[in-house]
């Protein structure tokens, strides 16, 4: 086994816990900052979330944007899109799942469901304009 890091504690082929895979350091990408944790969303999810620009749908945020939100392509076959303002995290997505996911556990959970990508960005950016769109921890 090689260490990939001096201080790294090593694991041996006798140990079997379900944490011996998670003492081995993880390899960060070069030059992108690790997003927040959230914790209690799954792990897949958290892969999705960002915290910079550029402000666009689809896209989960664990800040507050600190600009309006523009559109993916208009062609996205969505039957409805799903605003979060106040939750775990905030934006306009089209996956029910992820919504659910963001007010989950979320006391005042603030979110509404739009017919379309246009309604829901600009639901979303008039909130945000207000300074109603929060990210609870």
């Amino acid at each position: 086994m090689v260490d990939h890091e001096m201080n790294a504690a090593p694991t041996t082929a006798d140990d079997h816990s379900p944490h011996a895979a998670s003492q081995l350091p993880s390899p960060a990408r070069a030059g992108v900052p690790a997003p927040p944790i959230v914790a209690g969303i799954p792990v897949g999810l958290s892969a999705l979330l960002r915290h910079t620009a550029p402000w666009t749908t689809n896209v989960l945020y664990s800040v507050v944007p600190t600009g309006p939100l523009e559109p993916v392509n208009e062609e996205t076959p969505a039957p409805e899109w799903y605003v979060v303002y106040r939750g775990r995290f905030v934006g306009v997505m089209d996956q029910y799942m992820q919504a659910h996911w963001a007010i989950r556990s979320v006391s005042n959970a603030a979110h509404k469901s739009y017919t379309t990508q246009a309604f829901a960005i600009d639901a979303f950016n008039k909130v945000l304009g207000w300074g109603g769109v929060e990210v609870v921890r």
